[in-house]
């Protein structure tokens, strides 16, 4: 490394390099590239600035004074340029020239990796889609095959294996498959005069091979985590899995960028320790895997839980300087297309987030109910540029306290029955943004200003409404209502054959939804509602809320209260869920398709329920869609 303080500022030295590049490159490109490269080790090495110009002067005076190289210039001090001995020159190339090869081979690799998950996403886009020709869904994917997949690979999930379901740790073993394959072959360079020893010549390939796979895959990372993540309008997949995707990706990149770190660390040591390796770019690449780590470290399940808020803001943080990290490490080493790939992408998220926020008409106007100290009802007028969908979701910002307005949470929607103009959300108060939210409540009403940036969520095909399908069940845990209404109010079909069950641990739940689900319950639905807490003697309590009447007044014969068409049923304690599902999809052959939000045991319960029960040798279709952000 000390070499290079002697070479470069020796005209003599930088006259021969000039002249040697200038006859043996192959064009002006290649000419200029080589005379960057070495004013980018002077720099390096001797904090010596010379620019391409430098390198045409020098390679002109040189012709002037150069001369071949005799046997004495091996031990005596040179005063003058010297020609290039083509024998001696001849296994350099070949050695710098294999190496590059290789190096190209591991950047074909990378592409290789990102184009494993863009191959994955265009089947799924093909498939999604596919729904637009009629009848070409079918032909691709045969009912009784599409009842396999649903029964074995897309609804169970694999234990211990952080909510992925059996399709999506196929998927994401095959990646980490691909992977180690990546790593791990073609390593067969010999040793030459660039790479005199065996051990550094296999520590330096494979440093290289997994630095450049690391590379690659950081912009998929970015691109999976995004809120406004094209992929999910190409293949309709929800968010929720972009980000299981997201943390797979994220895990191999960090374990590849720490191999690579190691590896380096090991081969400074090798050399006199971390004081030989003084250049910037080593610094930043060991705060690049260091941010990395860090990243993984606090975005664990339980440190999210705890304190969900500063995760974000840290994670959104981190996520910014290890941009800036990669940037400034490989700024002279190249390969700067994927970093500018994970600031493109991380800009696009930011940028759409403002046009959404901006669209919906800036800071918009909340009113706020309090129903008890958990629960809050928004009610906010619908942005005239809003496409309400069901299955949509918002983000919502709110600028009270002002300290918080830089947080955002997903809100289900539901659309107001009184006012077709305005839209509802309900939230839970725990911590956080929400906790202080409930104090800005004045007794039991109040308002505040928001940003909307939404809507959310993948934009249904016309071929993919549940319009004609015969059969829906909703299955709510308590304010996974709110995912679950919109749903069956979109549905244009008699609600009769459908099922709302709903299960509370509190009563007054009822009230805050009991307009829509009085609708819903004149057009037919037949709703059961579960009071997971109570007995038999509550039941006037609860018709008086189904009713609007005073609970002294009410008799309570069969608990069931007579809709129009519909009908509320009412039950006391916890629901037998597997027979009560059994039950319903019993009851006809109807192709049947359920929708399920609620607490993660529940979610699971249901899941298992509804494998069991697809029957592979019947023509009837079952489906199931667990609607939750959890993450």
């Amino acid at each position: 490394m000390k070499a290079y303080k002697c070479r470069c500022p020796n005209v003599d030295w930088l006259g021969s390099i000039a002249n040697c590049i200038y006859e043996n490159g192959n064009s002006t490109k290649e000419i200029h590239h080589a005379y960057k490269h070495v004013a980018t080790r002077c720099l390096q090495k001797a904090q010596l600035h010379y620019s391409v110009k430098d390198f045409e002067n020098w390679q002109q005076n040189a012709t002037k004074y150069i001369e071949p190289v005799a046997k004495d210039d091996y031990t005596t001090v040179i005063t003058h340029p010297v020609e290039v001995d083509i024998e001696a020159y001849r296994p350099y190339y070949i050695g710098f020239r294999d190496w590059n090869r290789w190096i190209s081979l591991c950047s074909r690799l990378g592409w290789g990796l990102v184009g494993f998950w863009f191959g994955i996403m265009g089947v799924t886009g093909i498939l999604h889609y596919s729904h637009i020709v009629p009848n070409l869904r079918e032909k691709l994917v045969p009912k009784r095959f599409k009842q396999f997949v649903y029964k074995y690979l897309t609804i169970p999930k694999v234990p211990f294996s952080g909510g992925l379901t059996r399709m999506e740790f196929f998927i994401s073993s095959l990646f980490i498959i691909l992977t180690v394959l990546s790593c791990s072959i073609n390593y067969t360079l010999d040793v030459s005069v660039y790479m005199n020893s065996q051990y550094f010549l296999t520590l330096d390939q494979v440093s290289f091979r997994v630095d450049l796979l690391a590379f690659s895959l950081m912009p998929v990372v970015y691109l999976l985590g995004l809120r406004n993540n094209p992929l999910q309008y190409l293949t309709g997949l929800p968010h929720s899995v972009m980000i299981k995707y997201h943390k797979v990706t994220c895990l191999v990149f960090v374990i590849l960028a720490m191999i690579h770190s190691i590896i380096w660390t090991v081969d400074a040591c090798k050399e006199g320790g971390y004081k030989s390796w003084v250049e910037w770019y080593w610094s930043w690449g060991i705060a690049a895997t260091t941010i990395a780590c860090l990243m993984i470290a606090q975005s664990l399940k339980f440190i999210r839980d705890a304190m969900y808020e500063t995760f974000l803001i840290v994670h959104q943080l981190f996520a910014i300087m290890l941009i800036v990290s990669v940037w400034f490490h490989c700024a002279s080493l190249g390969w700067m297309g994927w970093v500018y790939s994970m600031a493109a992408s991380l800009s696009w998220d930011r940028l759409c987030r403002i046009v959404r926020i901006l669209v919906n008409g800036g800071i918009n106007s909340a009113k706020i109910e309090s129903f008890n100290e958990t629960v809050l009802k928004l009610e906010f007028s619908k942005p005239k540029c809003y496409k309400f969908y069901s299955g949509s979701y918002v983000y919502l910002h709110f600028l009270s306290p002002w300290y918080l307005c830089w947080q955002s949470h997903p809100f289900s929607l539901i659309e107001s029955i009184e006012d077709k103009g305005k839209l509802v959300v309900y939230l839970k108060c725990k911590r956080g943004i929400t906790k202080q939210l409930a104090k800005t409540v004045d007794s039991c009403s109040g308002s505040t200003k928001i940003l909307i940036d939404g809507p959310y969520g993948c934009f249904p095909l016309p071929q993919l409404q549940d319009k004609e399908i015969p059969k829906i069940i909703c299955v709510a845990g308590g304010l996974g209502i709110s995912s679950l209404l919109p749903i069956l109010q979109k549905s244009e079909l008699e609600l009769a054959n459908h099922r709302l069950i709903w299960m509370i641990n509190d009563l007054t739940y009822i009230s805050w939804m009991k307009v829509t689900m009085d609708e819903l319950a004149k057009r037919g639905l037949v709703i059961d509602i579960y009071f997971t807490k109570g007995s038999a003697t509550d039941g006037s309590a609860i018709m008086s809320y189904i009713l609007g009447t005073d609970s002294s007044q009410t008799d309570i014969k069969d608990e069931e209260s007579e809709g129009k068409k519909g009908q509320y049923r009412v039950h006391y304690g916890k629901p037998d869920l597997d027979n009560l599902l059994v039950m319903e999809l019993n009851s006809d052959k109807k192709d049947t398709k359920i929708y399920c939000c609620g607490p993660g045991v529940m979610n699971d319960q249901v899941r298992k329920t509804i494998c069991k029960q697809i029957n592979l040798k019947s023509e009837r279709s079952v489906e199931l869609t667990i609607e939750n952000h959890e993450w």
